[in-house]
């Protein structure tokens, strides 16, 4: 199967521990056979697509590719309305042999494909011999017997667990966003943030304060990240609003922020002045900067 390509496919959401699995399989195989590699990426879960959902993503499909290119020499991203009705040997004979040269297909173990996702590894070892290729299947990852799934993932995040996501994840959850004018409230305060306009279509934590670092002007710097409607100053709207403990000097309006998420300080609450609410801000600091000495520094950006 010399020129060959060993070959991954799925939408890999986050990148996970469960994904590194199959992805680091994929680089093994590739170095050792010396055959290219390729990752073919659907942007966002088929079974969305078909179900008529619009889903609330871990990560942005450029910073997917980044990530997944750190293992293959190749990323190919899918267009799923292309191909939703192609049946399963049709998606081997004309996506996986001819459109990508796939050698050796290497996927997890729940992995479906074709109309209707009607083919599964089954599939795939029975037409095999036909088509000339290999198939390996990975085992899934567990933690504390969970699987590691980006469902599960997107689940504890959603609710405010983003410790807890960080383990099967493999690291912190992060969000990705520009820097926008607001409406000065966090100034006025005594405590000035940025505020983050959140790339579409990523999933946001629950609303809340949060521990958080952020990637800006090369560097980390710690802070406080708010996620919320802002009841006690009358805010409707959602907002995210990010407070550096060690201000940057200039201007950031139009800076793209990474900000990785480490654990939530409390839940939203509303308070009955923005006196109370000073204060309330103020013990969030002095607390965050006592936490801040459990984590060491975060090695390096994921949009890197």
């Amino acid at each position: 199967m010399k020129g060959k390509t060993i070959l991954t496919i799925g939408t890999f959401d986050g990148v996970h521990l469960g994904h590194r699995a199959i992805l680091g399989r994929v680089r093994g195989l590739a170095e050792e056979l010396r055959s290219p590699s390729t990752a073919y990426i659907f942007e966002i879960p088929p079974r969305a697509f078909l179900a008529d959902e619009d889903p609330l993503l871990l990560l942005p499909i450029s910073v997917r590719q980044k990530l997944i290119g750190r293992y293959v020499d190749r990323t190919v991203t899918a267009r799923f309305p292309e191909i939703r009705t192609l049946t399963p040997e049709e998606f081997i004979a004309d996506i996986l042999v001819g459109e990508l040269n796939g050698g050796t297909v290497i996927i997890g173990e729940g992995f479906r494909f074709g109309k209707g996702r009607k083919g599964d590894i089954g599939t795939l070892i029975s037409l095999a011999p036909r088509y000339g290729y290999r198939v390996e299947a990975v085992p899934p990852v567990t933690i504390d017997q969970r699987v590691v799934s980006s469902t599960l993932i997107r689940q504890l995040i959603s609710e405010g667990k983003v410790r807890e996501a960080a383990r099967f994840l493999g690291r912190f959850p992060a969000l990705f966003g520009e820097v926008v004018r607001g409406d000065g409230i966090g100034k006025d305060l005594g405590y000035p943030t940025a505020n983050l306009r959140i790339q579409p279509g990523l999933l946001l934590p629950a609303n809340g304060v949060y521990l958080a670092r952020a990637a800006i002007t090369g560097g980390w710097t710690d802070g406080l990240l708010y996620i919320g409607r802002r009841p006690s100053v009358g805010g409707e709207d959602l907002r995210c609003e990010l407070h550096l403990l060690n201000p940057i000097d200039g201007d950031l309006y139009g800076t793209t922020v990474e900000v990785q998420i480490l654990e939530r300080l409390r839940k939203e609450m509303s308070f009955p002045s923005l006196s109370a609410l000073r204060e309330r801000i103020g013990r969030d600091i002095e607390r965050a900067r006592l936490r801040f000495r459990d984590y060491p520094p975060i090695p390096d950006r994921i949009d890197g």
